[in-house]
């Protein structure tokens, strides 16, 4: 199974566009009022939704893919 698409809601659209463009070196193809459409060079989309108070995420919740980082991990670790 390749994962294709996912959906997030988020509190600060323009700082999870540049944290997703720093770290995974995703694009902005698509921009619209409240909706970002970001993009990989393998067509995995990344949707950002605005949202003031996203409700709390289940404790279990997480996804995992399989990513080459621009940056080594250890510095998104140290800050």
């Amino acid at each position: 199974m390749k994962l294709t698409h996912l959906h997030l809601n988020v509190r600060d659209r323009p700082a999870s566009e540049k944290f997703y463009a720093a770290w995974l070196g995703m694009s902005v193809p698509r921009r619209e009022e409240r909706m970002t459409l970001l993009t990989d060079e393998e067509g995995f989309e990344l949707d950002l939704k605005d949202d003031d108070q996203p409700g709390p995420m289940p404790s279990w919740f997480h996804f995992g893919i399989g990513y080459r980082l621009r940056r080594p991990w250890s510095t998104f670790i140290e800050g």
